[in-house]
């Protein structure tokens, strides 16, 4: 197959999907500014909202509570967050290694969703006997990586060549990956399904047409210049949520590329390996999801784009050093500066009084999403005196037993962790 080939093919794909209609109208809008998260209405206004893939909008009154800043740390935990903060720093500035951030559930395009289909029917369709040829699936893996990467590349070409796109900022870029379907549809999954018909091009020559794509893009970010979050030395940062799972999938299916090690590998695996050579130090990979534990971590540490030893970046990966009462009335002081009216802070005051803020502190300490919860129900519920009930529910959908089968209960997480640790064991 010649490269002249798969170029033809690539362009008969996105001149279709960018032709005038509602996709490139949308993203034309939101290039210059048009489009924004909508905000909770009811008795507490003016809050960020989204919402899950693919379950319908919540209530218009559930806020969306992690689009808000992380509380500034307080005297007793500022030395247990600087690792925190420095984590999400080097995230942001783009070092050329893959971080997998805490998020929220199910919020970013569905395409590492198709990755993982389409990589299990190829091994379903390959396997015809008790022999894995994990070479072969290492190269296939990485392919469909290749195109996965393709769909934001183009996208992100795109946005840049927009005629009055200099109100296109990192920020606009990272809020059209963390939430695509919130303010049009997925178009990221939905471009990558259509460059899913050219996994049967050579991964050579897949390879070099994403590097040289990615070279002219960063050209075109250096064309865009002098606005303040896209300038010439900016890393492009590109976010695949749903990327927690890949480290348990089809462990024995893969195999390590950097190193001796013959030990099988997960998916995960060739898909941190697929990005390695793309753009040395230009490209910043966040992994993202819910359920992540240091078992995800283990993984993206041996597989990442020379990625050090260096366990310290991935310690507080949950904001462990939100420790103090302080900390939980900062963010609440920052929630509420947010509010649209003084009548939505008269009644945020009144539904979240001082002992719902010490109840949050006594169950939640050093748990930065499970509190966040809590606080989502409380102003989504607005009614006197529910916060006591809302909390307490938070906390047994965390430890409980019989909520053991939700993602993130300590439970399921001792179940899932168990038999790894039994096969770890000497």
């Amino acid at each position: 197959m010649q490269l002249g080939d798969l170029h033809v093919d690539i362009k008969k794909i996105t001149d279709k999907f960018f032709a005038p209609g509602p996709i490139a109208n949308f993203l034309d809008a939101f290039v210059k500014g048009e489009g924004a998260l909508p905000v909770t209405t009811g008795p507490i206004r003016g809050l960020p909202r989204a919402w899950r893939r693919n379950y319908g909008k919540p209530s218009e009154s559930r806020p969306s509570l992690l689009f808000l800043d992380l509380p500034d740390p307080t005297a007793p935990d500022s030395a247990s967050r600087n690792l925190a903060s420095t984590s999400i720093l080097d995230m942001v500035k783009g070092n050329n290694r893959p971080l997998i951030p805490f998020s929220a559930d199910d919020w970013g395009s569905s395409d590492m969703l198709t990755l993982h289909s389409t990589v299990q029917s190829h091994l379903h369709g390959t396997r015809t006997s008790f022999i894995v040829d994990r070479q072969a699936n290492n190269a296939f893996a990485r392919k469909i990586t290749l195109l996965l990467f393709l769909s934001r590349l183009f996208i992100f070409k795109h946005c840049l060549n927009v005629s009055g796109s200099e109100t296109f900022t990192s920020a606009r870029w990272m809020l059209l990956q963390v939430c695509p379907h919130v303010l049009f549809k997925d178009v990221f999954n939905s471009l990558f399904r259509q460059l899913l018909t050219l996994r049967h091009h050579s991964e050579g020559d897949l390879s070099d047409l994403v590097r040289t794509l990615f070279e002219i893009t960063r050209l075109d970010v250096i064309r865009h210049g002098g606005l303040p979050s896209i300038k010439d030395d900016t890393r492009l940062l590109v976010v695949h949520d749903e990327a927690q799972f890949l480290g348990d999938e089809f462990n024995d299916s893969f195999q390590s590329m950097s190193s001796s090690d013959e030990t099988p590998r997960p998916l995960l695996s060739p898909i941190l390996h697929a990005f390695r050579n793309i753009g040395d130090d230009q490209l910043t990979l966040v992994t993202c999801g819910t359920g992540l534990s240091v078992n995800t971590l283990f993984w993206v540490q041996s597989s990442g784009s020379g990625l050090k030893d260096n366990s310290t970046n991935f310690e507080h990966i949950e904001f462990p050093g939100w420790s103090s009462l302080e900390s939980i009335e900062a963010y609440v002081s920052r929630v509420r500066k947010c509010l649209l009216d003084d009548e939505s802070r008269r009644v945020f005051d009144e539904h979240l009084p001082q002992d719902a803020l010490d109840m949050l502190f006594d169950k939640f300490v050093g748990r930065y999403r499970p509190a966040i919860v809590a606080l989502e129900k409380i102003v989504e519920q607005s009614e006197h005196g529910t916060w006591r009930t809302l909390i307490e529910d938070t906390e047994d959908r965390l430890v409980a037993w019989e909520h053991r089968t939700i993602k993130g209960n300590l439970c399921h997480e001792l179940n899932r962790l168990s038999p790894k640790a039994q096969r770890r064991a000497p």
